[in-house]
């Protein structure tokens, strides 16, 4: 049926839009911003680290060499507190690397002797930041909000490239343990990192309802915890450390399993909500149908009873002439109700097109003005009439026209942006001064464009997205009688298109 039709189109967008309400809500945390530094090949760079206002005592330094693909870094820190003392929450430290795409990848766990300790880990990153945070256990996936030390730009004759990141540290639903704190013991301060962390990789999974979705995980983890506690009273450290860190890859994965598991059942009860509500509807449909077949039936015994009036005798006619007056009644209500039925049909199907339209509408505004803020840390923008735009200059092509190789640091962080926003168009022109010929100028501004456009469908952006065209000399943004006029002129621009 139409109406059907539209209904469960309509329940596809509620479902959609809920969908992705859920996904932004369990954002909201403060982003954080710092320098993420890209790597020469088979070059070594010395990173200084430096502590923050929770622990500001911290430094360290880390040797940087990137070669066959992968970066090695060995790094060493100095002056920590055990990770204990920053909160209940927290029982050791993990560095991370953090690309200007927000990706993170967890590099390993520092193990404090004293207050030292060192680590050597590898990435296959070539740009990222490196930041040291206070963690519930080794095995998480995303860095608390309790950063210790981050990285700074490199001093010295070294070209490095540097960009600006941000980050969403994860404040983490099961950071905030409210339960009383035990009495300490003499030998608690000795206690491996790897049993405080099993017994905080357990409680998260608990405050996760591992107990209710990943039960038999979360009894493996407890299980193991229980085995470690154990080992520890005998005094057997090996054991303990063993089993311990067992007890956080079993609780962290029973912790994954049951939010993932938590979020299938939300969807399922939802989905299982808007069916019993299509089903309520479709019944009263059928009772409004019902109600029309009703009336059609009295419309037919209407007219029998008409055409056995009209062969009674001339005593009868006027009461066949007022079953005639009922039927024309019966017909003209028949007809206003297929009549407002085709109509609520027609209102519901348009109301869904505008509401359709609406959405996309709203959806692209949303990406531009994220394009727009996501683009300006890694490129200046400027205003244009069609939108905004970001001027490469002249310095990023060669004599042929092409892209120098240096010109990967700038284009790199500009199409991970847009890979990022795929809805929005934009167009790639080329200019140039008015030295030369003019097919000779027109041609190299196309070949300047052009050359662009290659980059950015080689990274990875849809090239249908956008139009690449070369202007020549037309549109100069200074006077081509200076030397400095007319390398400001010789540029290329990516206009991107208001929604």
């Amino acid at each position: 049926m139409p109406i059907r039709t539209a209904v469960l189109a309509g329940l596809l967008i509620v479902l959609i839009t809920g969908v992705a309400s859920a996904q932004q809500s369990s954002g909201g945390d403060t982003k954080r911003r710092t320098i993420a530094i890209t790597y020469p090949n088979r070059g070594k760079i010395d990173i200084k680290l430096t502590g923050t206002t929770r622990t500001p005592k911290a430094n360290g330094g880390a040797q940087v060499r990137r070669d066959r693909g992968l970066t090695r870094v060995e790094i060493e820190i100095d002056d920590m507190v055990p990770a204990y003392l920053l909160g209940a929450d927290y029982t050791t430290y993990v560095l991370w690397a953090i690309t200007p795409e927000g990706q993170v990848e967890n590099m390993g766990e520092f193990r404090l002797n004293g207050s030292r300790s060192k680590l050597t880990a590898t990435t296959r990153y070539e740009t990222f930041a490196m930041l040291v945070t206070a963690e519930p256990h080794y095995a998480v996936s995303k860095p608390s909000q309790l950063v210790c030390l981050e990285n700074t730009v490199p001093k010295g004759p070294v070209a490095v490239q540097s960009a600006d990141v941000f980050f969403t540290g994860d404040s983490g639903r099961y950071f905030s343990d409210e339960r009383l704190p035990d009495a300490t013991t003499k030998d608690w301060a000795k206690q491996p990192i790897e049993l405080l962390g099993a017994r905080r990789a357990v409680r998260i999974a608990q405050l996760a309802r591992a107990d209710e979705f990943a039960k038999r995980d979360l009894g493996d983890a407890q299980d193991s915890l229980a085995k470690a506690e154990n080992a520890w009273l005998n005094a057997d450290k090996a054991t303990t450390e063993l089993l311990g860190r067992k007890a956080i890859r079993e609780a962290e994965r029973a912790r994954a399993l049951s939010e993932e598991r938590a979020e299938q059942k939300r969807i399922r009860d939802e989905m299982r909500a808007r069916e019993e509500t299509i089903a309520a509807n479709e019944r009263s449909l059928q009772d409004y149908l019902d109600q029309i077949d009703d009336l059609k039936g009295q419309l037919r015994v209407s007219e029998a009873s008409r055409e056995r009036a009209e062969d009674e005798a001339e005593r009868a006619h006027e009461e066949a002439a007022d079953l005639r007056v009922q039927v024309r009644n019966y017909s003209a209500q028949v007809d206003q109700l297929t009549d407002q039925v085709r109509q609520a049909e027609d209102r519901l199907g348009m109301v869904e097109k505008e509401r359709e339209v609406e959405k996309m509408s709203v959806q692209r505004a949303q990406s531009y003005q994220s394009l727009n803020q996501m683009l300006n840390p890694v490129a200046s923008t400027k205003p244009d009439p069609r939108g905004f735009k970001v001027v490469l200059p002249d310095s990023l092509f060669d004599t042929a026209g092409r892209l120098k190789p240096s010109a990967a640091a700038k284009l790199n962080p500009i199409a991970g942006v847009l890979m990022g926003q795929p809805a929005i168009e934009f167009v790639i022109e080329g200019y140039l001064d008015d030295r030369g010929s003019a097919d000779g100028i027109l041609q190299m501004s196309q070949i300047r464009a052009q050359s662009v456009a290659d980059f950015l469908a080689a990274a990875g952006v849809d090239p249908n997205r956008f139009k690449v065209t070369g202007y020549g000399s037309a549109n100069p943004v200074a006077p081509n009688k200076t030397l400095k006029g007319r390398v400001t002129n010789r540029r290329v621009e990516l206009v991107f298109l208001k929604p």
